[in-house]
């Protein structure tokens, strides 16, 4: 009975080092053939120091998957990462902070400056304080289908105070 044991414990071990040798063999393939991550999206940014706003730290040397107009992964760089998007922007030596946002803005008599200035200091969505409601939604509409580059826009609606209200 002990030559049975003996046995099944023989060929325990040896699929044992079987197994760990097959382990072993497929690290080394990875390392040896540059295992590499792939990266899908509409929109990658690679290789770009991110601000963290909360606590001012800055991550360098990350990517930035963005798909359909969302981030959908940030990871760190690797320089045998495969990137798989219609658009591939190179951030080395760059920095990427959150969009902004305009909470207190009255816009929508000279939009055609102010969104552009907007837009080039980060500042991508703003809060309209008051305005001409349907010029407001319509400038949004034309925001929304690409005819006008611009902020997010939250409108507050029409002031409500005063007599006669406005």
């Amino acid at each position: 009975m002990s030559k049975i044991i003996l046995n099944g414990l023989s060929i325990i071990k040896n699929k044992l080092k079987t197994k760990l040798l097959l382990t072993i063999s497929i690290i080394v393939i990875q390392i040896i053939s540059g295992y590499s991550k792939d990266l899908k999206g509409d929109l990658i940014i690679k290789n770009v120091n991110v601000i963290n706003v909360i606590d001012g730290t800055v991550s360098g040397s990350m990517d930035i998957v963005i798909v359909k107009d969302m981030i959908s992964e940030i990871a760190n760089h690797d320089n045998s990462t495969t990137y798989n998007a219609s658009e591939v922007i190179n951030g080395e030596g760059q920095y990427l902070n959150p969009g902004l946002w305009d909470m207190h803005v009255h816009s929508w008599w000279a939009y055609e400056n102010f969104f552009p200035m907007l837009l080039a200091n980060g500042v991508t969505g703003v809060r309209e304080m008051w305005g001409e409601q349907k010029e407001v939604d319509k400038i949004r509409s034309g925001i929304n289908s690409g005819v006008i580059i611009g902020p997010d826009i939250i409108s507050s609606g029409a002031i409500i105070y005063g007599v006669p209200p406005l």
